[in-house]
């Protein structure tokens, strides 16, 4: 079969251009898969809110039942775009139905985020997420797999070498990417498997900490496919002869956590996610309905148990909920779920942990 190369062609902006290009982008009903559209403006916006509402025809849910409708794409965010620069956007959408006022799509999570968020409005919480991932090749084995020998006894965690230059020039142009697109990147590192990378993003208030970490999704996705890669945020077949695992850690803060006495106020939010139905929460923490986490929270490898919650300090060994050492050591912060997966859907995350940490059980 012939390789394809892409085209590399530079065209220089003119003196007097006023035009932008906006990448449209959103999941779909899968609430991993991203959907595209592009579209020309005459001028740049300045905001999302700038950016027109369009349309597109595409299933509402998992079921795929016909006609699909046509929805409604509405912009809820907006970055520079790092792959055609300039005066150029990517526009994050959320699906709305154009003839049914007042019912959300099923799949769009973001609307019931925004109404759990509004019930907490003074207590500001931020969110912080530690995205890991894969590098794939198209049978969906990770790229160096092959090149260890006991795949139970994975010590290359933050490791410089064991042939990973090509994925650390990878996850270095991600970064950058990230940050010229005006992301809130805090960094990342190598992870403890072959081709297994994780980047950070945020701290930052509800809606938007979500909604950059699907932007970030969407830039890394954008940069495998102009390498012929592939990116798999839930866990590769192969890791299922090990106990690796791809999580999606979620780091949480409140107004009160985050100022001088935080430390007690962290613990009853533990105290708080306790009392309620762990079923229910960890229904929002895969992208099955919970289906994958009796596997995924295995107890070992420091992973999560499925059956027995625990809030450490400082430990990440069988920790559903794990408070840092240096929050511990400063009487104030944040504190770690650790139990959702990699392609968790973050507003799911978000909605979840909000409600368990901040509002009695029964409620959401």
């Amino acid at each position: 079969m012939a390789t394809i190369q892409p085209l590399k062609m530079k065209f220089p902006d003119e003196q007097g251009d006023t035009y932008s290009v906006l990448e449209y982008v959103l999941t779909d009903q899968s609430r991993i898969d991203y959907l595209n559209k592009t579209y020309v403006v005459d001028t740049e916006p300045n905001t999302f809110s700038d950016c027109p509402v369009k349309t597109i025809t595409q299933y509402d849910s998992a079921e795929e039942i016909e006609p699909e409708p046509e929805l409604a794409t509405v912009p809820v965010a907006m970055c520079r775009d790092p792959f055609r620069q300039g005066r150029h956007k990517i526009v994050l959408c959320e699906p709305e139905y154009i003839d049914r006022p007042g019912q959300h799509v099923e799949y769009n999570r973001r609307v019931l985020l925004g109404k759990t968020l509004s019930r907490v409005t003074d207590q500001e919480p931020w969110f912080g997420f530690e995205q890991e991932y894969f590098l794939v090749d198209a049978t969906g084995r990770p790229l160096e797999w092959d090149s260890y020998p006991d795949q139970r006894n994975l010590q290359n965690e933050l490791f410089v070498g064991n042939n990973s230059g090509m994925e650390r020039t990878f996850f270095d142009t991600h970064l950058h990417a990230c940050l010229y697109a005006g992301l809130k990147m805090y960094g990342g590192n190598r992870e403890g498997s072959p081709s297994m990378w994780e980047y950070q993003i945020g701290p930052l208030p509800g809606l938007e900490a979500a909604d950059q970490l699907l932007l970030s999704r969407y830039i890394l996705i954008r940069l495998a496919e102009s390498v012929g890669l592939y990116v798999k945020f839930g866990n590769p077949e192969v890791l299922k002869s090990c106990d690796g695992r791809i999580a999606l850690h979620t780091n949480f803060s409140t107004k009160k956590s985050r100022a001088e006495g935080g430390l007690r106020v962290l613990k009853k939010m533990a105290e708080n996610i306790e009392r309620h139905d762990q079923a229910l929460i960890m229904s929002n923490y895969d992208n099955a309905g919970g289906a994958t986490m009796e596997w995924f929270l295995s107890g070992r490898a420091a992973m999560p148990s499925y059956d027995n919650f625990q809030c450490k300090v400082g430990c990440k060994e069988d920790c559903s909920l794990r408070i840092p050492a240096m929050v511990a050591q400063a009487g104030k912060g944040y504190i770690e779920e650790r139990r959702p997966t990699g392609d968790a859907n973050p507003y799911d995350v978000c909605r979840a942990l909000t409600a368990s940490a901040l509002l009695e059980p029964g409620s959401w």
